[in-house]
């Protein structure tokens, strides 16, 4: 019985590693398509934002350049980190913040711009006043739909009250600073090169190959123990013990 069970384990394991091989080809071509996606979308040509858009309209959107004309209301900046980057001239990573700032627009909404990245000692609007643009302005920008869910169960919960924020709750931000739950990534650089704009992510973890050759080694590896387990002769005690029992 103990025999049989470990025969089905051996004669299962390739076909299931093959299947999850070949899942993970399907998985590598799937974020191929996704980034190449992307990046047409990114290089495509900028238009304006129009006057009200649907929530279907806005997905069409994502990752698409727009231009956009308002003001900025820098007194409700909001903070998100923990986030890292490198200061224009140095090449060293930093930890610091995304300053995200609710933006006016000419047609009356308010909507949310990601307008880049600071340095930790750079949080403060007293310490980088040259940053804060003030008066009517217009900017080219990404369309992001911002995240609906915690990046991971290790994330940082929201603390709205103390402005401190970990990943874009969109619709929580919203209600906080009465703005259309929609964002978009600063492309250029501010004044004095803060905040450090571009941070739209075009590229995205891709594992997939490198799980495709471990789960085709398994399959291929377990194949050949399985042929050497079926095919193999039995040895001359085993044979003398087999001829005994049929004596018997």
């Amino acid at each position: 019985m103990l025999q049989s069970k470990w025969k089905a384990l051996l004669v299962a394991f390739p076909i299931t590693t093959f299947c999850l091989g070949v899942w993970q080809v399907y998985r590598l071509q799937w974020k191929l398509d996704l980034i190449e996606h992307r990046t047409s979308r990114l290089n495509s040509a900028s238009v304006p934002l129009a006057k009200s858009l649907s929530a279907e309209e806005l997905d069409e959107l994502e990752f698409r350049p727009v231009t956009i004309a308002g003001n900025y209301l820098n007194e409700e900046e909001l903070y998100v980190s923990p986030r890292w980057g490198t200061s224009p001239g140095n090449d060293d990573i930093e930890v610091g913040y995304h300053i995200v700032t609710p933006f006016q627009l000419e047609q009356g909404e308010k909507i949310l711009v990601n307008r880049g990245w600071v340095p930790t000692r750079m949080k403060p609007r007293t310490t980088r006043p040259e940053t804060l643009i003030e008066g009517d302005t217009s900017l080219t920008a990404i369309v992001r739909r911002g995240d609906k869910t915690k990046h991971s169960t290790f994330s940082l919960d929201n603390n709205p009250e103390k402005n401190d924020w970990h990943w874009m709750d969109l619709e929580a931000i919203g209600k906080v600073r009465d703005v259309k739950p929609m964002i978009v990534d600063a492309v250029a650089d501010g004044p004095s090169g803060f905040p450090v704009g571009g941070h739209t992510p075009i590229h995205l973890r891709n594992e997939h190959k490198n799980y495709a050759i471990t789960w085709f080694s398994l399959s291929a590896l377990s194949t050949v123990l399985l042929a050497a387990a079926l095919f193999r002769k039995p040895s001359k005690q085993a044979q003398l013990l087999s001829q005994v029992r049929r004596g018997l």
